[in-house]
Parts: C-alpha cells; structure tokens; sequence
C-alpha cells in the first residue's frame, strides 16, 4: 500500500524470498556492478579525474533519491544527528575506498 495513492518500495526479508528471486538479485547485481566497473574505467579514462567521476556518481545518486523520495516512490528517514555520527565513520570509509578504486582504474 502507498501514500497518497502510490506504491511505496519496501524492504524483503531475505529469509522470506524464493531461491529463485534470491538468484536472480544476486545475477542483476553482478550484472550492475560489472557494468559499472566498464563505465567506470571508460570516464576515468576520457575524463582522467577520478575524484570528479566518484563525486559525480554519489551526487546523481543522492539527487535520484531525492527525486524519487519527492514523488513518494521511496520513505527516507529524517536527518538525526545521532545517526548521522553512526554512519560517517562507512560514509567516509566507503567514499576514500571507491576514489581509491577509481584511481586504479
């Protein structure tokens, strides 16, 4: 059911999936992540600035779940400063480990 008359994506328990949606998640998420690996190396290599190609990915994917939590597709959790402390030790972590691994691209 959904806000204002539209579907709301929710979260599936993995434990409550078929083997075979489990398989399928599992093969469009190699599938995904190889690609990017391809347009990845293919921006680092025409553009030669692997801070800007990590920068510009991370902004479009806040602005898409800006866009996407604006027309109620998606729930996002309010800003808490207690959580925000939580999650900027990965944040940083995640960030320095993909410019890394655009730099070796």
């Amino acid at each position: 059911s959904g806000r204002g008359g539209r579907d709301v994506l929710q979260v599936v328990q993995l434990d409550t999936m078929k083997p075979s949606s489990t398989v399928m998640a599992v093969g469009l998420y190699c599938a995904c992540s190889s690609s990017m690996l391809i347009v990845n190396k293919l921006a680092v290599a025409h553009i030669r600035a692997p801070a800007f190609v990590t920068f510009a990915q991370f902004a479009a994917t806040a602005l898409a779940v800006k866009v996407a939590h604006m027309a109620n597709c998606i729930e996002v959790d309010s800003f808490d400063s207690r959580k925000l402390m939580h999650f900027s030790i990965y944040v940083v972590g995640f960030a320095a480990g993909t410019w890394t691994n655009m730099r070796v691209l």
